[in-house]
């Protein structure tokens, strides 16, 4: 983090003007969608941690910290498909090693996921 700052520090003057205005909203409308967007991701954020500190939603650390786990490796593959799915359709169709890459990434997690599984539910 602080050596971010410096970098900010030391190249800020390469910046201009950018970032010291905020981009209009089109209509009123899309600002107050936006808003809604920003209340409700908010309500959202803080209120399941209170639901399940107070003991309406029954969850323990556990529990979570798996369902978090298997989100990080979702969201991740998800992304990858996504830069894969670009950069082949945005004309590199030559570079197999990334559509490779990605299949590799899918199997291999599908077979830690078995794997997982049958260890957990099966042997135990």
């Amino acid at each position: 983090m602080t050596l971010g700052l410096i970098q900010f520090l030391l190249g800020s003057k390469h910046l201009g003007q950018a970032g010291l205005h905020a981009a209009p909203f089109s209509s009123p409308a899309e600002a107050a969608t936006q808003k809604r967007y920003l209340w409700g991701g908010l309500a959202v954020l803080l209120g399941v941690p209170l639901l399940i500190g107070s003991g309406v939603i029954a969850a323990t650390v556990t529990e979570l910290a798996d369902a978090l786990g298997v989100l990080l490796m979702a969201v991740i593959g998800v992304a990858f498909s996504v830069i894969t799915a670009f950069r082949y359709l945005g004309g590199r169709t030559s570079e197999q090693e990334i559509v490779s890459a990605h299949a590799m990434y899918w199997y291999a997690l599908s077979a830690i996921y078995c794997a997982l599984w049958f260890w957990v539910f099966v042997t135990k």
